[in-house]
């Protein structure tokens, strides 16, 4: 299922949860154990913890000569993200920037001039793309959750499928061990 349809699912669920919230017994109790399971999951994923990178969600990542061994052109337009994923849904997300920090990571194994794990790149990916759902909607917005849940997906994606990617360095790029 596509994530902004599972991210609408899960708001449409709570809302529902939420509204039989004054219920007694078992649909209160049934509340309860989804607030729990909902904050337990909320920090094992790290949300509120301190980002690993503190970098604005909309910057050009890179040094000149980073940039010139990408393949991915600069947002806006273009594709930054792979494999269908949409850059953006109008008045949910943005994620060109964070896709085309972690493309410029990937294919030169290194951003801003350091070298850079798998890890690593992927960790900026996550961190740009809840930093741009933060910039765009406030604490109090379902969309900003909704849309933290979709930049968790990506995470997800290029942690199981990105590998291939990985490995399929720029051979130009100093830090590429394909050289």
């Amino acid at each position: 299922m596509h994530p902004v349809k599972i991210a609408w699912h899960r708001l449409v669920r709570c809302a529902h949860d939420r509204a039989n919230a004054g219920q007694r017994g078992r649909a209160s109790a049934r509340l309860s154990r989804g607030l729990v399971a909902t904050l337990a999951g909320a920090v094992l994923l790290g949300f509120g913890a301190a980002p690993a990178f503190a970098w604005d969600a909309r910057t050009t990542e890179g040094t000149s000569r980073e940039r010139a061994y990408t393949t991915t052109p600069l947002p806006p337009g273009g594709d930054q993200c792979s494999l269908g994923a949409p850059d953006s849904v109008r008045g949910l997300y943005d994620f060109s920037w964070a896709c085309y920090a972690h493309d410029v990571c990937y294919q030169n194994h290194a951003l801003n001039g350091r070298n850079r794990s798998r890890g690593d790149c992927d960790a900026i990916l996550l961190t740009k793309a809840r930093a741009e759902c933060d910039s765009r909607h406030n604490r109090w917005n379902p969309k900003r959750y909704a849309c933290r849940d979709i930049a968790t997906y990506y995470w997800e994606g290029v942690r199981v499928a990105g590998t291939w990617s990985w490995n399929s360095c720029n051979p130009r790029a100093p830090n590429c061990p394909n050289r």
